[in-house]
């Protein structure tokens, strides 16, 4: 399990639970079993209610700065799941089994969290469209740390992180609105097609990581950070792959470029497509330097539509100086230094 907090104390934990069972009235019920209590115990619901069920909405508290964990114990199906620990130090965990997303519009909303006590949920099966929404924009996310599978869709708004860790068998759409979907090298998104289209600013989506994603369309403010974690305050370098990838809008790309290590790579195992208003903006991170020094950014086995002009920079912190051209193969984009500022430059002393 990821991001688990430290040892808590036993405590009150108090949770609602609000159901409809055909036309039976909503039900409320307050989770009062210790931390890491079983979910599907009764006795540890009041009154004895286990939410288990297309239709149950559980909303999740915390008190006192601290968070806690629930046993599922096995598959738990929701309609719905409100997480409001937003405190300092509180974050709750759902342990040792699987939540299925399901009822007629499911729906995940966290209040946000340091990443320090990330909330986190096991593995997560989607029967229908589900909406993830992440509210606080510093540094909160939530984890799922066992894949999302199911044929339902997942929609993420909200300015907080979702990451997901693992193998993602989802075979529905993920539109990303806003914030950011972080996945981490080893992890992949194989069947699904992941869209990053806002609704508009100052919503702006993001995909981060070292992960595969898939198939995946730039369609409106998209932004990729090949590498960076939401977990870093610092830009780290890493290889962000896409099955295929298409530019349909002007998309901004993060990237690390430096002298020596490990650097930043968007990599397309298929085609890199453009579309009608497709520009492809490049913010680089610059360290020292030599003129002439040769960056690749992206490989791909064929693109469509591109040509130099649908290539843009610029570099963070500098202002003048620093001047460069792209050159486009084949199969890949590259990128040439031609002025530095002297801040920057390298010289080798004989």
């Amino acid at each position: 399990m990821l991001f688990i907090p430290g040892t808590f104390s036993a405590r009150r934990i108090t949770a609602l639970l609000v159901g409809l069972v055909g036309t039976t009235a909503a039900h409320a019920a307050a989770y009062v079993g210790p931390d890491g209590g079983s979910w599907n115990v009764a006795s540890n619901w009041s009154p004895q209610i286990v939410p288990d069920s297309a239709t149950a909405d559980v909303s999740l508290s915390c008190s006192g700065g601290q968070g806690f964990h629930i046993d599922l114990g096995g598959t738990v199906t929701v309609n719905r799941i409100v997480d409001s620990c937003a405190g300092a130090g509180e974050a709750w965990n759902l342990e040792n089994g699987t939540v299925r997303f399901a009822g007629t519009a499911p729906y995940f909303e966290s209040a946000g969290h340091h990443p320090t006590t990330a909330p986190a949920l096991p593995a997560v099966i989607l029967d229908a469209s589900t909406h993830f929404h992440i509210v606080e924009a510093s540094n909160s996310h939530v984890v799922v740390g066992g894949g999302i599978s199911g044929s339902g869709s997942l929609t993420k708004t909200g300015p907080g992180a979702l990451g997901m860790v693992g193998t993602q068998s989802l075979t529905g759409a993920i539109t990303v609105r806003d914030g950011m979907v972080w996945l981490p090298a080893g992890s992949t998104i194989p069947n699904a097609t992941t869209t990053l289209e806002s609704t508009g600013l100052p919503a702006v989506p993001y995909l981060m990581g070292g992960g595969h994603f898939g198939n995946a369309v730039l369609a409106r403010y998209a932004v990729l950070r090949p590498g960076d974690s939401p977990f870093e305050l610092q830009w780290v370098p890493g290889t962000m792959t896409f099955s295929s990838l298409a530019v349909n809008s002007e998309a901004y790309v993060h990237f690390d470029l430096t002298e020596q290590g490990e650097r930043d790579l968007v990599a397309v195992q298929g085609e890199l497509q453009r579309g009608q208003d497709g520009i492809l903006h490049f913010v680089f991170k610059t360290g020292f330097h030599v003129i002439g020094s040769s960056f690749t950014l992206m490989t791909f086995s064929q693109q469509t539509g591109f040509d130099l002009s649908h290539f843009r920079f610029t570099v963070t912190g500098h202002t003048g100086g620093f001047g460069g051209h792209f050159v486009l193969t084949p199969t890949s984009l590259q990128f040439v230094i031609d002025n530095l500022p002297v801040t920057l430059q390298s010289f080798q002393v004989d």
